[in-house]
């Protein structure tokens, strides 16, 4: 009881300090210009594309217009085709609604999304449309046209969490020559609750999963909830932070997942604010390897680091540093492992992203 009464008497004092800037959460304010720059609400928003695209209104028009990917009319032909949005300032949520997609036979696409350059995973599906069957999420996050549906899709693909200055839609054509699919795309008038900053899912040597995120200018925010998936489409909640509610400087956080399942684990962390409103950040994957197929040593290193695993030379080895830049570490491939020369780059922290055709995740490096 005594909680309940100081959470609100401080959300009491939150609407009085900040009743003049606080908007309601929907996204209302839809995108419908297919090129060049417009205000809409209260950000730029800059549209670009390429590829297979058109403006199209006539189907579904009240739910999935103006965007048309993976068809052109003039050329009358389908293929990849995508519509790139930047916002400025940043925008901190966004609805997005589908339909078109198809999966019949050979003919079957994707729909991709890419958010502040990164490969973003819708965890489910909203609500049906009233135009089109249910569309599927693959185990990637992305949206697939229903088996032998002929089109499909839904509304209410809300995403909100960290500053977003740049969204992507793309279809993808899976095979064949399918028909494409619309979207409609809405921006939302948020107020942050926390500001987010960071989010890192880390394989350790232990196969254990460790979670480190930061927020900035926290205002109401009650706890953070963890959740882990490994499909993309049912979630786990496996625990619960405190928030730390600094309205001025940097908060980090850090929670432990001591038993992922093999194979691929999703994680993504529910902000919940005072009143009880829940919203998500990004997603981040992580595979953890039956018998330990993968082992880095030395951790923390100094001059080289050594990565063993199974067909060495068909792996991909990506470094980045803490701000998510990729980073240039000379290294020779062997038959069995990957040695990256690490003398040359500065020392802190570092984030190994290995890919193998079975499976990937993302290891942290210390260079001391």
């Amino acid at each position: 009881m005594k909680r309940r009464i100081i959470k609100w008497l401080y959300w009491s004092f939150c609407i009085v300090i900040f009743s003049h800037t606080l908007v309601m959460g929907q996204c209302t304010n839809q995108v419908l210009h297919t090129t060049g720059s417009a205000m809409v609400g209260a950000v730029n928003v800059t549209v670009t594309s390429t590829g297979r695209v058109d403006n199209y209104s006539s189907y579904c028009p009240a739910v999935t217009r103006p965007f048309f990917i993976g068809y052109n009319f003039g050329a009358g032909m389908s293929g990849p085709g995508s519509f790139t949005f930047t916002f400025s300032p940043p925008v901190t949520g966004m609805t997005l609604n589908f339909s078109g997609a198809s999966c019949t036979g050979t003919d079957c696409e994707e729909i991709r999304l890419t958010i502040n350059g990164a490969h973003y995973a819708m965890s489910g599906p909203g609500s049906n449309n009233a135009c089109d069957p249910m569309a599927v999420i693959t185990g990637a996050g992305d949206l697939r046209g229903c088996a032998n549906c002929g089109v499909s899709g839904w509304s209410g693909t809300n995403i909100s969490g960290p500053p977003m200055s740049s969204l992507t839609v793309e279809d993808f054509v899976i095979g064949g020559t399918p028909n494409g699919s619309l979207f409609s795309l809405f921006l939302c008038n948020v107020v942050l609750d926390a500001e987010w900053l960071d989010f890192q899912a880390t394989l350790q040597e232990n196969q254990q999963v460790a979670l480190d995120w930061a927020t900035q200018t926290e205002i109401n925010n009650d706890f953070f909830t963890v959740e882990r998936s490994t499909d993309g489409l049912v979630w786990e909640a496996l625990g619960t932070v405190d928030a730390g509610n600094h309205p001025e400087r940097r908060q980090n956080y850090a929670f432990q997942d001591a038993h992922p399942h093999a194979g691929i684990n999703h994680y993504r962390i529910g902000q919940t604010s005072l009143d009880g409103a829940t919203n998500y950040g990004e997603t981040r994957s992580v595979t953890v390897l039956s018998g330990g197929g993968i082992h880095i040593s030395p951790n923390p290193a100094n001059d080289f680091v050594q990565i063993e695993l199974p067909d060495a030379e068909s792996a991909v080895v990506i470094v980045r540093n803490q701000l998510g830049q990729l980073v240039d570490a000379p290294r020779e491939v062997l038959t069995d492992r990957i040695v990256l020369h690490t003398s040359e780059l500065a020392r802190g922290i570092y984030f190994l992203e290995i890919k193998t055709a079975a499976s990937s995740y993302t290891h942290k490096l210390v260079l001391k």
